[in-house]
């Protein structure tokens, strides 16, 4: 080979050489501008932009969520999450040997459960009622009672739950549950279901009076002991009409031993009268008896009565007369609920531990004609409302409480009665000062005015003096007589 053809090679394999080394190798480049996608339990949609120098793709391992290819971005969309899990999955972008990884994570719904009604009062014949639920969740419905189903026992989602009261035979109420809780996390919500007793008669009626018999050891009676093999109609004392017992009267001294009444008595809700004069009941005036609302007289005189009178005794509003007389454990004050009984016509608390002073709620007893507190622990002054008694008031006896002061009141003068034998008894109590003028216009029916005992002193208004029955009422023994160091003249 000559030296111009070696040459011209040498320099083709130079220019072949100085030609491979410039080309640089190709190097796939591939980044997402987020790795992460969070979503709330509603869902949404997310973009992931893509840089890359070569073609790309998209893979999923779950079917919750779509992606879609806009240019470079990826869009990334998610629906509700209805499940109570948090959940998760991965997406894959792949161009050549490169892939590149967006965790997806959602997080699981919250479970709710709501109920429209939290009690529901049934009368004794029972029903049927409706429980609305809004749930997202399954949910269990328990009850606790026969006497009270509820249907479906279980469910998803919103729904109705059907419940069946039964009737209820027996004498007292009766109270049960139903229970709906959400499955998840066991947040539970209960309704009271309360239905009436059945209503009273001859039988609960009987089985009152044997509570009473049982409780006063009928069988140890002094007399007039029941027979309870008989008709209760037949028994002493026991007055029936329409097939109720209306009055209950046990004849005095009939019962020797101490007893308490049983609360029994309220199921007697016809009773009219109440009556166990001197037949030794003991301990406290029982709720029960508050609760007898057609009881027009009540006569627990003469026992061994403890405690006190109840507020609750503005709940007898038939009341007419109460005698509580002779009592000596009985104690604490007039309630001012008294003033809500308008038919309230007497009134005796006498010889009793009553005390406190006389309320002026007292003037709500519009029929009131008869007060007797004498002997009593009343204390403080006489409110000045006996004027406002329009209906014939007649007696009023309030002597030998030495805790009442203060003067007289005038009202009494003012007291309007066409009664025949009206009586006025405040004496040997602590009454001061002179007799009100007023007492001039006091009716001509008052045959006694006794005043004395007290400290009242001065010249008697001569007005006063001067009343038709002045001789009548004897002054020198009834009027001018006071306490030591006082006196009227």
């Amino acid at each position: 080979m000559n030296t111009s053809k070696i040459i011209k090679v040498a320099a083709a394999v130079a220019v072949a050489l100085l030609t491979f080394s410039c080309e640089k190798p190709f190097v796939t480049e591939l980044e997402l501008s987020d790795s992460v996608a969070n979503f709330n339990a509603e869902g949404g949609s997310v973009n992931i932009n893509v840089s890359s120098n070569a073609d790309w793709t998209v893979s999923k391992d779950a079917d919750w969520f779509s992606t879609n290819l806009v240019g470079d971005a990826l869009t990334i969309t998610v629906s509700a999450n209805e499940g109570f899990d948090v959940r998760t999955a991965n997406v894959t972008v792949s161009a050549n040997e490169l892939s590149r990884v967006v965790k997806i994570t959602q997080l699981a719904s919250t479970p709710s459960l709501a109920i429209d009604i939290e009690e529901m009062a049934m009368d004794a014949e029972g029903g049927n009622f409706t429980i609305e639920v809004t749930s997202n969740a399954p949910w269990t419905v328990e009850t606790v009672d026969e006497w009270v189903s509820a249907g479906p026992s279980e469910g998803n989602g919103n729904a109705s739950i059907s419940v069946v009261v039964a009737a209820n035979p027996e004498f007292s109420a009766r109270t049960s549950t139903i229970t709906v809780k959400e499955s998840v996390n066991g947040k539970a919500f209960t309704v009271k279901v309360e239905q009436d007793r059945a209503p009273y008669n001859r039988q609960s009626d009987s089985l009152a009076l044997v509570a009473i018999y049982n409780a006063s050891n009928g069988a140890e009676w002094a007399k007039n002991k029941w027979d309870l093999s008989a008709p209760i109609n037949e028994w002493k004392g026991v007055k029936l009409e329409n097939n109720r017992v209306v009055e209950l009267a046990v004849p005095v001294n009939s019962i020797s031993k101490e007893w308490n009444i049983p609360d029994d008595i309220a199921n007697l809700d016809e009773l009219v009268k109440l009556s166990f004069n001197k037949n030794s009941v003991a301990g406290e005036i029982p709720a029960a008896i508050y609760k007898l609302g057609k009881l027009e007289k009540l006569d627990l005189s003469n026992c061994k009565l403890s405690g006190s009178l109840s507020a609750e005794l503005g709940n007898l509003e038939m009341l007419t007369e109460i005698n509580l007389l002779n009592n000596s454990n009985l104690g604490g004050g007039i309630p001012a609920e008294i003033g809500k009984l308008k038919k309230l016509f007497r009134v005796n608390l006498s010889s009793t531990s009553i005390s406190g002073a006389i309320p002026a709620e007292l003037t709500g007893c519009e029929s009131l004609q008869e007060f007797m507190v004498f002997n009593a622990k009343l204390s403080g002054e006489l409110p000045d409302i006996w004027d406002q008694f329009k209906n014939n008031f007649k007696i009023l006896m309030i002597y030998g409480n030495e805790g009442l002061t203060g003067h007289l009141p005038s009202s009494l003068g003012n007291i309007v009665s066409t009664q025949s034998s009206i009586s006025y008894h405040l004496y040997n109590c602590n009454f001061t000062g002179n007799i009100p003028e007023t007492f001039a216009n006091l009716p001509v029916g008052l045959k006694q005015l006794r005043i004395q005992g007290n400290k009242l002193e001065g010249e008697v208004p001569a007005a006063v003096k001067a009343h038709a029955n002045w001789n009548t009422w004897k002054p020198d023994q009834y009027i001018f007589p006071q306490q030591e160091g006082y006196g009227l003249r």
